[in-house]
């Protein structure tokens, strides 16, 4: 607290480790309900810029991760719904967890009048076809995959439209995580996925529309010429351009390691994110380097830790790895950490430690996180996979105020 100069290295961190050494389970615990309050606030804040901008028929609102899109996202949907004697609102989101979460947090909405409509786009483009009596029959392998969404899904979509109007229809669209929306490649179609969405508008591009993005979260993989704000603006007839710049949901500690991960493949990343001022300073992030098979008990002594200080429930935390599915992981089906079994992340599933792959969790936010099966991030960052460095910084900023790393060395 003196006023002349401090002579240890982070004089921060040193007052906060012996404060926290004090604190009991109970206060801790009380320490992350403030913090989330907090987060809520931070959100708030920006609710009131949304606010202020009810009177614009067309949104553009971009961010980098951790600003809060999602969560303004549905609070737009929410104010759309309740103009004038009530709107019909489409949602619609890439990621197919995302949209399971959001469905229930709409289902929550106190609306006093219209109506949220949470869909993935693949659900959404499942219901149009459907109509026609076609079915969603989505191949397994990857290279099939990549055919059916790129030419059969389409070419039985754009079927669908040119048979006539469809009975599905709205009267605004809010767009979450915009950037994985494709624009073009899809022949015969102006705007790609979007000339879909915008169909099913009563009014078409004169009706309200709410597009959230950060082109800096769109994979590499999938072509970033494929998604370009100015043309989508430009081809709605205009619109009112909001940029968030302020992390809203990290610990201080996680912003900066956040800010450490610097790569090619996530320069972009980093760079699009800033704190807030009042982000909460503890806990620090726990980190581990480990070969592969002592990867099980890393974790839980990571989870042990965050237990036995009371910062969380083993349920509480998400591990998160490069590999999609929990069978392809370090750990394996029929695992136990804490005496919690592991699973596959599935929004009804309680009671267990959840695993996710990296991608599948874009745009989701866990309360603890723990990255497994990666390299370090140094070597990811010099080596010639930039994917894997992406998926590194996606899953590390998944967390909301509890991370742990545990990298397999070599």
């Amino acid at each position: 607290m003196a006023s002349h100069k401090s002579y240890c290295d982070d004089s921060v961190k040193v007052f906060h480790s012996a404060l926290a050494k004090g604190l009991k389970p109970e206060s801790l615990q009380m320490f992350l309900r403030q913090s989330d309050r907090l987060f809520d606030q931070f959100k708030a804040t920006e609710f009131g810029l949304l606010a202020m901008l009810q009177n614009n028929r067309h949104w553009m609102v971009e961010g980098g991760v951790g600003t809060g899109k999602t969560f303004l996202a549905l609070k737009q949907a929410e104010f759309l719904a309740d103009q004038g004697e009530g709107n019909e609102v489409l949602f619609v989101v890439y990621n197919l967890l995302l949209a399971e979460r959001l469905k229930r947090m709409a289902e929550k909405l106190k609306l006093e009048r219209g109506s949220v409509t949470v869909l993935s786009w693949e659900d959404l483009l499942g219901e149009i076809i459907a109509i026609r009596g076609l079915e969603l029959e989505i191949p397994k392998s990857p290279e099939a995959l990549r055919t059916y969404f790129q030419e059969e899904l389409p070419s039985y979509v754009a079927m669908a439209f040119e048979e006539g109007e469809l009975p599905l229809k709205f009267d605004a669209l809010v767009v979450d995580e915009a950037q994985d929306h494709d624009i073009c490649g899809i022949e015969g179609v102006e705007m790609g996925w979007w000339s879909w969405y915008f169909n099913l508008l009563r009014n078409g591009t004169d009706a309200p529309i709410a597009i959230y993005y950060d082109k800096a979260q769109r994979s590499a993989f999938r072509g970033a010429e494929n998604f370009d704000p100015e043309r989508l603006r430009e081809y709605i007839g205009g619109a009112v351009h909001l940029k968030l710049s302020k992390a809203l949901r990290y610990t201080m500690p996680i912003y900066h390691y956040l800010k450490t991960l610097r790569a090619d493949a996530t320069k972009h990343l980093v760079d699009a994110i800033e704190a807030h001022d009042g982000l909460p300073t503890v806990p620090e992030v726990e980190q581990r380097e480990v070969n592969e098979l002592q990867v099980k008990d890393a974790v839980e002594s990571i989870v042990s830790k965050w237990k036995e200080a009371g910062l969380c429930k083993p349920s509480d935390v998400v591990l998160i790895g490069p590999r999609k599915w929990l069978d392809n992981s370090s750990v394996g089906q029929g695992t136990t950490i804490c005496g919690f079994e592991i699973a596959d992340y599935d929004e009804d599933v309680r009671g267990k430690l959840s695993y996710i792959g990296a991608h599948r969790s874009k745009g989701m936010d866990f309360l603890a996180v723990i990255l497994i099966d990666f390299a370090p991030f140094e070597g990811l960052a010099k080596g010639d996979k930039p994917d894997f460095a992406e998926a590194f910084f996606i899953g590390a900023s998944r967390a909301r105020q509890l991370l742990g790393v545990v990298a397999v060395g070599s």
